[in-house]
């Protein structure tokens, strides 16, 4: 299973682990196997590494010490990207055959991916030059694009930071309730309900009278 760490359910996934809950117990809790969960973590923790963070920081940053983070440090100098994903050297030739002018279609043909990875680069960078303040029109010129097409990509930016959004709040949510869990649990612990059961006393026994002219000796 290929998860992006940019997605929904990863979110909620980081959330969880930052607000205190366990590799596993996190993963299940977004519906993910703990495999899964523990690539995100890797991801996640490498990012903050090759952002200049000590191995303490990242960990302390992401809200979890990692028992492999020795095994996760060789991956430092790799890239990182999962098999499923196009590698980052491949775009990085498609944005250099773009702009010397090449077409996206042909671009993509000659860098060996579809027409469609090639347009999901192209409206992720148009996307990223609107949130940076461009105007629609200075990103449609930088992209080449026609009127038709940036007003595509211009008309699902709403709709892709509504997911975002709705992402963020089910993080806040599962953080919530990931948080209020031992809580719960040491409630339980602590009600009626909850306690041991109590050792109950011996039955007192009937004795007849010769028994207990006998015990009386």
């Amino acid at each position: 299973m290929f998860l992006s760490p940019s997605s929904p359910a990863a979110t909620r996934f980081y959330a969880a682990i930052k607000a205190g809950s366990g590799l596993k117990a996190a993963s299940r809790l977004v519906g993910i196997h703990h495999s899964v969960g523990d690539r995100l973590l890797r991801i996640a923790y490498l990012e903050r590494r090759r952002a200049g963070l000590s191995m303490i920081d990242a960990a302390a940053d992401l809200g979890y010490r990692p028992s492999r983070a020795t095994v996760w440090e060789a991956h430092l100098e790799k890239d990182d990207r999962h098999h499923l994903s196009v590698d980052a050297a491949v775009e990085d030739r498609f944005w250099a055959a773009f702009i010397d002018g090449t077409h996206p279609s042909a671009a993509a043909k000659n860098v060996g991916v579809s027409r469609t990875t090639a347009s999901r680069w192209v409206q992720a960078r148009f996307s990223r030059l609107r949130d940076q303040g461009a105007t629609v029109r200075r990103a449609k010129t930088e992209l080449r694009l026609t009127e038709k097409r940036a007003l595509e990509f211009e008309e699902r930016r709403p709709a892709n930071h509504r997911r975002t959004a709705r992402g963020e709040t089910a993080a806040q949510r599962t953080a919530v309730a990931a948080a209020s869990q031992p809580a719960r649990r040491r409630s339980a612990a602590l009600s009626p309900a909850g306690e041991p059961d109590q050792v109950r006393a011996a039955p007192t026994r009937l004795l007849g009278p010769d028994a207990r002219r006998a015990e009386q000796r």
